[in-house]
C-alpha cells in the first residue's frame, strides 16, 4: 500500500467525478481520506459508498465551501484534531463555465475565479500551514487540457486553469524549502456529473470526442494513476509539473 497511515483532504469528492474516484484511490492504497464538499448529503452518500466498496476504509466528511477562508480554516483544524497531521491536500474542486466570451456576465466571470483560483488559493494556504511542521508534504492541483489549447466557448474556464498551472510552478519553488511538493494534473475530457450535460447532445458528443487520438473520452478512473503517484514518495524529486492526460489532444 502507496498511500498506508498517510492522512488526505480531497475537495470536491462528492459527486461521481475526478475527486471521488481519487478519494476511492487512495483509500485503497492505505489512506485515511477526508472527502470535501458544499453538499453534505452528497458527501454523506459518498463516504457511505466507499465504505461498503472498501471494508475498513477510513473515510471522513468534511462539509466546506473553499471560497470561505473561515470554512477551510476550520476544516483543516478539524483534519489536524482528529488525525494529528495532513499529509496530503487535493484540490479538486471546481465549477464549469461555458459561453461566447463577449456575452459572459461578470458575475459569473467572479464565481468561477472565486472557485477554480481563490478556492485553491485558500486551501493551499491552510493546509499547507500544517504541513510546514513536519516538513513534508503533497499538493495536487487540478489543471486541464484548456490551460494549454485553446478551444472555443471555453475562454473563461480556460483562464482559471492557466491560473492554477501558473501556481502550481509558483508554489513549487515557494515550498521547497519545506519539502512540500506541488504538482497539478491537467485531464482531458472526463465523463463526470460535471461534463455530462454538454456531452448529452449527440452531435456535439461526437464532435468532441473526435479531438482525442485515443478515441474515447475519459472517465475518473483514467485519472487516479497520476494522483497516487504524485501523492505517493514516488513523486518526491518532481514538482512544479504538470501531468497532461487528454488522450493525445495536445500532442497534436
Amino acid at each position: 500500500m502507496r498511500l498506508k497511515n498517510k492522512i488526505a483532504v480531497v475537495t470536491g469528492a462528492s459527486s461521481q467525478g475526478i475527486g471521488r474516484a481519487i478519494a476511492i484511490s487512495y483509500a485503497k492504497e492505505g489512506a485515511e481520506v477526508f472527502i470535501c464538499s458544499r453538499n453534505l448529503t452528497k458527501l454523506k452518500s459518498a463516504a457511505e459508498e466507499i465504505r461498503k466498496q472498501i471494508p475498513g476504509a477510513k473515510i471522513h466528511v468534511g462539509h466546506v465551501d473553499i471560497t470561505s477562508f473561515e470554512q477551510v480554516n476550520a476544516l483543516a483544524e478539524r483534519v489536524v484534531e482528529q488525525c494529528g497531521t495532513i499529509d496530503i491536500l487535493v484540490n479538486n474542486a471546481g465549477i464549469l463555465l461555458r459561453g461566447p466570451f463577449l456575452e459572459v456576465k461578470e458575475s459569473d466571470i467572479d464565481r468561477v475565479f472565486e472557485v477554480n483560483v481563490k478556492g485553491q488559493i485558500f486551501c493551499t494556504q491552510v493546509f499547507v500551514k500544517k504541513m510546514i511542521p513536519k516538513k513534508r508534504g503533497k499538493v495536487i492541483m487540478l489543471s486541464s487540457e484548456v490551460a494549454i489549447a485553446g478551444l472555443d466557448g471555453i475562454s473563461i474556464y480556460g483562464a482559471t486553469k492557466g491560473a492554477v498551472s501558473a501556481l502550481t510552478r509558483h508554489l513549487a519553488i515557494e515550498l521547497a524549502p519545506f519539502r512540500i511538493n506541488v504538482n497539478a494534473i491537467a485531464p482531458g475530457t472526463v465523463e463526470t456529473d460535471m461534463s455530462r450535460k454538454n456531452l448529452s447532445n449527440p452531435q456535439w458528443r461526437e464532435k468532441v470526442k473526435s479531438r482525442f487520438p485515443l478515441g474515447r473520452f475519459a472517465q475518473p478512473e483514467d485519472i487516479v494513476g497520476a494522483a497516487v503517484f504524485l501523492a505517493s514518495t514516488e513523486s518526491d524529486w518532481m514538482t512544479g509539473q504538470t501531468i497532461v492526460i487528454d488522450g493525445g489532444f495536445t500532442a497534436g
